[in-house]
């Protein structure tokens, strides 16, 4: 999401709160009449529209070096289980025709299908299919900031504290965000078992690594 006005970038992250950012912000600038130009990857809600500073740039042909780039992030092992509980939900759409395909990444999946591949979180974890992990909602989170530091990453754990501090940087008054997207389930700690909690953290290194993320009870 780019707005040229107040000279901001934000950079997507599947499964980090970022549909519930997106709505605030394009509520308040919609209201305000401050929303000068948005990128055809500003559209939230669909992992096909969640692009890296890198991708950006290339699209866009700027640089945005006197923009505010700011990023949230999750603990991968939080992300993983709730991307499994929220694939169902996201097919579930489609099949009722209240939203449209635009995830390519699951065509030929069906809510159906789905479940009887993953019937369990382990299951999933234990066959997470590539190409959600490379291009998806699954895509490491690293890959995102790697090109160039973001001048604030937030975090979910704190996701209101750093809208709050987002809102600051930009120059709009503090909002309350909405949980869109909201998935029900146990703490994470409580789905995995020595084996996923292995393949976890070997898949997703990086971003354990970079933004000091563990297993945590």
């Amino acid at each position: 999401m780019i707005d040229h006005d107040k000279k901001f970038v934000f950079l997507q992250i599947p499964k980090t709160g970022s549909d519930s950012i997106c709505n605030c912000l394009l509520k308040f600038l919609c209201k305000k009449n401050m929303m000068s130009e948005l990128s055809n990857k500003s559209i939230f809600g669909g992992c096909g529209h969640h692009s890296n500073l890198e991708e950006l740039v290339n699209q866009t042909n700027q640089t945005f070096e006197d923009y505010f780039i700011f990023t949230i992030v999750r603990n991968p092992f939080d992300r993983v289980l709730s991307e499994y509980t929220y694939i169902p939900k996201y097919l579930a759409k489609i099949e009722s025709g209240e939203i449209r395909r635009i995830c390519n990444n699951l065509n030929g999946y069906s809510v159906e299908s789905f479940r009887d591949k993953f019937p369990t979180f382990t299951s999933y974890v234990k066959n997470i299919p590539e190409i959600i992990f490379l291009n998806g909602h699954g895509r490491p989170q690293y890959s995102y900031v790697r090109y160039k530091k973001p001048d604030f990453i937030g975090r979910f754990e704190n996701l209101q504290e750093d809208f709050d501090t987002i809102c600051d940087k930009i120059g709009i008054p503090k909002q309350q965000l909405p949980h869109l997207n909201k998935t029900k389930h146990k703490h994470y700690t409580e789905y995995y078992d020595d084996e996923t909690r292995e393949i976890v953290a070997k898949k997703y290194a990086k971003d354990i690594e970079y933004f000091g993320y563990e297993f945590r009870e």
